[in-house]
């Protein structure tokens, strides 16, 4: 039996009997979703209020498959990341290069023409659970640069009043899978 938990319909934690999973089963699974705009300048890693979940694995042998997407504009002349969270941890970095910046993902420097542009940041991570402990797993985001330049979340740069631009919702998911 399934057990269905909505918070504000934006948050759901799905946990199912785990007893007698085989392998690769999903045993729970908890999202949410970023449905309103923000706003980031500076280059401090900053949390995507909403796409944060807490889970406790039934077991400390299970694994996280986390996955979402987060929906992004940003202004000309900028970079930017998406970090990936694990209590605290950040995880899912690509290999260290020079003096470039490791993260989860982001987008590079956008032209002038690309102010009506909303992108997507693949979220894509497996990792072990550990222990049976709850897991905060979280999104942060940062400016690759030191300007003050703007990027958002859910909107692009150009957000006039138009039906030929978009709002986007972000989103989370992280399923338990047995081992």
């Amino acid at each position: 039996m399934a057990v269905i938990t909505s918070n504000a319909l934006t948050g759901i934690t799905t946990r199912m009997a785990d007893a007698g999973m085989s392998d690769g089963s999903i045993l729970q699974t908890t999202y949410t979703q970023h449905k309103t705009q923000t706003s980031i300048s500076g280059s401090s890693k900053i949390d995507v209020t909403g796409l944060s979940v807490a889970i406790t694995p039934s077991s400390s042998s299970s694994k996280f498959l986390i996955t979402g997407c987060v929906r992004f504009g940003q202004e000309y002349d900028i970079t930017h990341g998406i970090h990936l969270i694990i209590n605290g941890s950040e995880v899912g970095l690509a290999d260290a290069a020079g003096s470039r910046t490791r993260t989860h993902g982001g987008c590079g420097y956008l032209g002038h023409g690309d102010s009506y542009s909303i992108n997507d940041g693949a979220l894509d991570y497996l990792v072990n659970a550990s222990d049976a402990n709850e897991h905060t797993i979280k999104v942060q985001v940062s400016n690759g640069d030191t300007t003050t330049r703007t990027f958002y979340i859910g909107r692009s740069n150009n957000d006039t009043d138009s039906a030929y631009l978009t709002r986007a919702a972000s989103s989370l998911t992280v399923m338990e899978v047995a081992v």
